[in-house]
């Protein structure tokens, strides 16, 4: 049972990583409009930005909870 444990506080880890990731990557994109760009196109652009955001932090927050809660176990 603490093998499982450890593989769960691991994969947490790891997806607190990803998530924190992600939220550096989307928010590092450019959100500028373009000489030749639409304003539809700029809306596309801004809300896949921010749902990258909000996949992001959905992510860190999953991962921390993994995380937390498999390494309080481990510690009882």
């Amino acid at each position: 049972m603490k093998w499982l444990l450890i593989v769960v506080l691991v994969v947490g880890v790891f997806v607190t990583l990803a998530g924190g990731t992600g939220i550096f990557e989307s928010l590092n994109k450019p959100a500028k409009k373009g000489w030749f760009e639409s304003d539809k196109s700029f809306a596309d652009k801004k809300a896949a930005k921010t749902s990258e955001l909000q996949l992001g932090i959905k992510m860190m927050v999953v991962g921390l909870v993994l995380a937390i809660g498999s390494g309080v176990a481990l510690a009882l």
